[in-house]
């Protein structure tokens, strides 16, 4: 209903649809995670290029997290790029993947020169500053 592919339903129709579509949507993401899950010890022994690249991008999350974000802001909201207006759900999906995997192999490219994400490195600055002694009195 929502891509337009079923577009004569009545009323009746759209209810049980759209309960059931939850309903599966949610058991399908949890056997997502439960594949990958599966797929991640079956590779831990000898990870690849792409497990390695990825476990890059989950190591410096934060700061992919942020770079995604300022990247859809400069790519979609209308005061910078404004494609948000002009782009499909397949064209917004493609911009979407594009930027993960712009990220993901930024992240992995810190990790092949040893460096941490900047914003993870801020947080640990900013939450484990040293302590100083008082001086006793």
């Amino acid at each position: 209903m929502d891509a337009r592919l079923w577009t004569d339903w009545s009323a009746a129709a759209a209810v049980p649809a759209y309960a059931l579509h939850s309903v599966t949507g949610i058991a399908g993401g949890l056997g997502y995670a439960a594949l990958t899950g599966l797929i991640a010890h079956h590779r831990a022994a000898a990870p690849g290029r792409v497990v390695t690249a990825l476990a890059a991008c989950g190591q410096r999350s934060l700061t992919c997290y942020l770079l995604q974000s300022v990247a859809f802001v400069a790519i979609f909201v209308p005061y910078t790029g404004a494609l948000g207006g002009r782009l499909g759900d397949a064209g917004a999906s493609a911009v979407a993947v594009g930027v993960w995997l712009a990220t993901v192999l930024l992240a992995d490219g810190m990790r092949r020169r040893g460096r941490r994400g900047p914003a993870e490195t801020l947080l640990r600055r900013l939450s484990y500053r040293p302590v100083r002694p008082r001086p006793q009195t």
